[in-house]
């Protein structure tokens, strides 16, 4: 199928712990997708600064860390709000109608035309 006979937008989230190999995965979806137009959002770039992030305690050593695998150590709103810029992009192209969008860990429909 030609470039300009794809109408459908898809967005694809690939979840897992910090260094599962998530980006490789991107990387390599990335590059098996060339000739679609392809936007990656890595959630490291939204992280919140080290002092904002949640900490816990190790069971073994009783020491503190920062939990980067806690949801509230990244910016949300930050995320959603570049995800829609990007789904109403690809709107604006004719190349989708309908965005799911993530809010921790329940999923819901949401027309993109209510949302942007």
């Amino acid at each position: 199928m030609k470039q300009a006979e794809r109408k459908q937008a898809y967005i694809v989230g690939i979840a897992g712990e910090s260094a599962g190999g998530k980006s490789t995965l991107a990387d390599s979806l990335e590059k098996g997708l060339a000739g679609y137009k392809v936007k990656m959002f890595h959630l490291d770039e939204y992280f919140k600064e080290a002092e904002e992030r949640p900490v816990i305690q190790g069971f073994l050593d009783g020491k503190m860390y920062r939990d980067d695998n806690h949801p509230d150590t990244l910016k949300w709103s930050r995320f959603h709000g570049d995800l829609e810029k990007a789904a109403g992009e690809a709107c604006s192209r004719g190349q989708g109608r309908k965005v799911h969008r993530l809010k921790r860990a329940e999923i819901g429909g949401q027309c993109l035309e209510e949302s942007v």
